[in-house]
């Protein structure tokens, strides 16, 4: 009874061990993993892997050997990579996940290569043979496993090179190669009859060594015996009677001296078995110690956590609630923005037109802009693009001063020349954001139109560009054209130069297009880094310029969604296309 319950108490730790190992490894190695020690990461990731492969948990299992894998791999540990990525191959190929098994053995065949281990080398190889055999590839099967026997051949290892064999011959079946397939078949059996023949060898020297031994020990046996008899036959003829006695009395002590000796060790033995509990009594205790001293920690690190976790959870709380406030804020903003945009339904009567109006943010640095006046008998319509600094809410301000500019210079003092109205734009921006006291780039680029209507009839069309070009298409002659606009904008560094802009003009009349834009889609990269670009652009109009207005968008928002994906947009977008009815 007491040795029962001495060993319940030995094994109780281990039982308590093992009930929390599978989970335990995997969290010493995330916290490890977040303080940045990454070697013990790896290690106890390795450790939970076995946890989770004893359990039949492999999924699990393959999910933390691959986190040991990339760490080991980024250590440079190529020895440990080699046996997790071993371990990886193995569990992916008992779920039958023949593609992540031969990605994890081609891992290991490339730190297997640089610690150049032949035997490694040759498992990574056979295995990648046997999984492209399985995935149908039979052309990379063949390949990697000639590789594989190379080595087999210079390691002389006949078990090796019939596993190279085997795999070659099912691969040139499966082709269909039968005169390959029967040639390695024939080699795979004679590389296996040798095998059996040395295995029978083996036994056939194990066999007679071991009947020579049973010989020699019942020849000893048989002497022993003999000579035995021949002291006892001397003893019954030449002692005497008295002799007799004495040697029966001489046996019984040595008896009596055995049971003594018998009984000794039987005492030994029982406080061996006393002291054994009483280290085991002691161990117990001192383990149930350690454990109440952990817990007690744990309990303490908890309540911690838990302070820290609420003190957090209060923290983003109020970062929610600010953030709220800020979004609120922004999103006014907005409504501000659009009220001063001019109305579409007042450009879609006079214009058959598109708006593509893509803000980077919720608030835009672009704008459009458009103003009618009537001088003498001449009915002039204005239309500007406008892209200022930066987006957001930055690029918002921008956008305010910007209208409130334009119709300070157009609408208040009548300026009606496009040039001399970005000239004097200039000047006034340059006043606003006191720049010639000042080093900024804050500014914008501006296209600007006016469109002169005489007698009900469009007739001049009157173009100045701050960076931003136009395109003009003509009824006419069906010609896309990209007028260009002076290389500078509006505000900005330059501080000794009084900035004049110059006039194109233009015949139109019904059926021409106009189409302006801001350089935010021209701008745009894709996953290659790569932008847009103007020609991009024009080729897309150019193709469906003879299609409705609403097609164009169509086309440019669908060729711009594809090309950007999953590229963040980079900044604000504005495209306004005019056709004149």
């Amino acid at each position: 009874m007491k040795v029962l319950i001495g060993t319940i108490l030995l094994l109780l730790p281990l039982i308590i061990q093992g009930q929390g190992t599978m989970n335990d490894f995997e969290e010493l190695a995330n916290g490890y993993f977040n303080q940045g020690k990454k070697i013990q990461a790896a290690e106890f990731y390795s450790k939970a892997g076995y946890a989770y492969w004893n359990k039949g948990n492999n999924t699990q299992a393959a999910n933390v050997f691959q986190k040991a894998f990339d760490l080991f791999s980024d250590q440079g540990n190529t020895f440990a990579a080699v046996t997790v990525g071993n371990n990886l191959g193995i569990i992916y190929l008992d779920i039958a996940k023949y593609h992540d098994a031969y990605t994890a053995f081609s891992h290991v065949l490339m730190f297997a290569q640089k610690t150049k281990n032949n035997t490694d080398i040759f498992n990574a190889l056979v295995n990648l043979g046997a999984i492209a055999l399985e995935m149908n590839t039979y052309s990379d099967a063949i390949s990697k496993t000639n590789e594989a026997l190379t080595i087999a051949k210079e390691l002389n290892n006949l078990k090796s090179i019939a596993k190279c064999y085997s795999i070659l011959a099912e691969s040139y079946e499966k082709m269909g190669d039968g005169n390959n397939a029967y040639k390695y078949f024939e080699l795979y059996s004679s590389i296996d009859q040798k095998i059996k023949k040395q295995e029978l060898e083996e036994v056939k020297e194990m066999s007679a060594e071991e009947v020579n031994k049973a010989h020699e020990t019942k020849r000893i046996t048989e002497i022993e015996l003999k000579i035995k008899k021949g002291e006892l036959k001397l003893t019954q003829d030449s002692l005497s009677v008295s002799e007799r006695l004495a040697f029966e009395r001489e046996m019984q002590v040595e008896l009596r001296n055995e049971q003594l000796q018998k009984k000794d060790i039987q005492l030994r033995y029982e406080h061996q078995i006393r002291r054994n509990l009483i280290v085991g009594i002691i161990f117990v205790m001192l383990f149930l110690f350690a454990l109440g001293l952990l817990l007690r920690q744990k309990l303490r690190d908890n309540r911690t956590l838990k302070l820290q976790k609420e003190e957090i959870t209060g923290q983003r709380n109020k970062l929610d609630e600010q953030n709220k406030k800020i979004t609120d804020s922004i999103h006014y903003g907005l409504r501000i923005q659009q009220a001063m945009l001019p109305d579409l339904n007042e450009l879609e009567r006079r214009f058959e037109m598109f708006l593509m109006y893509r803000p980077k943010d919720i608030v835009s640095g672009d704008f459009y802009w458009f103003y009618e006046a009537t001088l003498d008998d001449a009915i002039f319509q204005f239309v500007a693009m406008v892209d200022c600094t930066g987006h957001g809410v930055p690029g918002a301000f921008m956008s305010m001063i910007g209208h409130r500019l334009l119709a300070e210079v157009v609408i208040e003092r009548k300026i009606y020349q496009p040039s001399q109205i970005l000239e004097l734009i200039n000047i006034n921006l340059r006043k606003e954001l006191g720049q010639d006291n000042k080093k900024t780039m804050d500014g914008m680029d501006i296209a600007l139109c006016r469109l002169q209507i005489n007698n009900g009839h469009y007739e001049e069309l009157v173009f100045a560009g701050a960076k931003r070009p136009l395109l003009f298409c003509s009824k006419e002659d069906n010609n896309l054209q990209l007028i260009e606009a002076d290389h500078k904008g509006i505000g900005g560094f330059i501080t000794d130069e009084t900035k004049t802009f110059t006039d194109v003009e233009l015949k139109i009349q019904t059926g021409d297009m106009i189409i302006m834009y801001t350089d935010g889609m021209i701008d745009q990269q894709n996953t290659e880094r790569k932008r847009f670009g103007t020609n991009r652009f024009i080729a897309i109009i150019h193709e469906h310029q003879h299609e409705s207005m609403s097609s164009i968008k169509t086309a440019l928002e669908k060729a711009f969604d594809l090309y950007a994906e999953p590229e963040e947009q980079r900044d604000d977008i504005t495209i306004l296309g005019l056709k004149i009815i």
